[in-house]
């Protein structure tokens, strides 16, 4: 059975103020963010990459850190959008609240002289770029996601959804139902770990053809198993 399910949906709307914008968020801590971030750092050359975090074990920390010291640290998230080819990284950590994270890219925007395409990853960022490009991985069924991630699901344009851990058992129709009505108009794609790096090559095509300005590709073949 195929397991896209949902409808594919429409292109997001240009906005003068921002560049072409792609958002990745997470069910969960080990659910792929960070290493789908780079793959489409690589894959789309992003001008700009970003990680948005909200931490208050950092708050000395809250605003835009761009000293290469800190973020080409390795083995954390900001040096590994360094290592996936990016021409400039940036941490924003946030207090969370929405038009704060907005200024905050923005300015971030502005500081680096940015105009190509941005790769943000991290949940604090949905609902803050709104015409974003916004991809949800999933790993761990709703019940645990972790509060950050019940509401970035909701603006999500594309969901994908590894079956390889918790999720090998989930009855697919029934999860991509909940997850439609969660995030209508997202596309839901399912993949097992045999599938994945085929899975990620086409969900990079299908969020470049997202994007304002692109032209659409074909259907993606997807996972065929129910």
């Amino acid at each position: 059975m195929n397991s896209h399910k949902s409808v594919v949906p429409g292109k997001t709307k240009p906005n003068r103020g921002m560049p072409k914008t792609v958002l990745v968020g997470s069910s969960s801590k080990k659910a792929g963010k960070t290493s789908f971030s780079c793959f489409l750092v690589k894959a789309l050359g992003a001008d700009l990459a970003m990680k948005v975090s909200t931490n208050s074990e950092h708050r000395e920390d809250y605003g835009i850190i761009s000293d290469p010291a800190k973020t080409q640290k390795p083995g954390t998230d900001t040096g590994r959008l360094w290592g996936a080819g990016a021409r400039n990284v940036v941490w924003v950590n946030t207090s969370g609240e929405p038009k704060k994270t907005r200024r905050l890219i923005e300015d971030s925007i502005e500081k680096t002289g940015s105009k190509g395409l941005l790769i943000i990853e991290g949940n604090s960022s949905f609902g803050c770029v709104p015409e974003a490009t916004s991809v949800f991985l999933m790993d761990v069924p709703i019940e645990e996601f972790k509060p950050s991630a019940t509401s970035a699901i909701r603006h999500a344009n594309l969901i994908l959804v590894d079956t390889s851990k918790k999720l090998k058992e989930i009855r697919r129709e029934k999860l991509a139902k909940d997850l439609r009505e969660r995030a209508p108009g997202a596309r839901v794609i399912f993949y097992s770990e045999k599938e994945k790096a085929k899975i990620w090559e086409e969900a990079t095509k299908l969020v470049k053809e997202m994007l304002p300005g692109e032209k659409r590709q074909p259907p993606l073949t997807g996972s065929k198993k129910a």
